[in-house]
């Protein structure tokens, strides 16, 4: 299985080589603005949420709470990114921008990532770098790290999900300069969100056996509740 989740990235990268030549436009409709990869992206960070928000509250009641802290900073930030990639709902609900969000974002819409400051620093590709980077090699120090930070560290199967979005940001100037910056961004967001939706389910499965081996038996319970 870790095998199949590695490749898949091979095969969503030659899926993408074969539909963005010039004799199809199916890639081009895919990757649009408020498409099918937008929209893939918005669920698998949702999904994200869902799981590490259940996670949360199974180590709370576990009372493991270095776990519940750090599946609490998980969900809050899928959900971040899930909310910015829907513009808060706007999307969805149609509202009128905010009077400051018209004056400062570049899109002119509902959104923190859009907004001027933001974009001519580009913090948000350094972020998406960042991000990147860090779950491309951060199975390396799986080996020495607690079971419990475990939860923040993608195992090495999920690395490629991760490391185009890392080449893709990291080499912007690079892609600028050969013409065909910006034509592959989604794919790269696209294989990051579903790599941060893959480390929830594998965090939230190894947890939930953590948990359950380190949890007092009923016996055990009672015990403590005599004593």
């Amino acid at each position: 299985m870790a095998i199949a989740v590695f490749v898949f990235p091979f095969m969503l990268l030659a899926v993408v080589v074969a539909s963005c030549q010039p004799q199809c436009g199916l890639y081009w409709v895919l990757r649009s603005q408020e498409g099918p990869f937008e929209h893939v992206q918005a669920a698998m960070y949702l999904g994200a949420f869902a799981l590490s928000a259940a996670s949360t509250l199974r180590a709370f009641a576990s009372r493991d709470r270095l776990a519940a802290w750090l599946f609490t900073l998980f969900s809050f930030g899928a959900f971040f990114v899930f909310a910015e990639e829907l513009s808060w709902g706007q999307t969805l609900l149609g509202f009128e921008t905010p009077e400051f969000l018209k004056l400062h974002n570049q899109q002119g819409e509902t959104t923190l990532h859009n907004l001027n400051w933001i974009e001519a620093r580009r913090l948000h590709h350094w972020a998406f770098m960042l991000i990147g980077l860090y779950g491309s090699v951060a199975w390396l120090a799986r080996p020495w790290v607690p079971k419990q930070l475990l939860i923040l560290l993608p195992p090495w199967f999920l690395s490629l999900y991760f490391l185009p979005a890392a080449l893709w940001y990291g080499g912007g100037a690079l892609w600028a300069t050969v013409g065909i910056y910006g034509s592959h961004q989604e794919t790269a967001e696209l294989l990051l969100a579903t790599g941060v939706m893959l480390m929830a389910v594998v965090s939230s499965a190894s947890t939930k056996v953590y948990g359950q081996a380190h949890r007092p038996s009923s016996e055990s319970q009672k015990f403590i509740q005599r004593h």
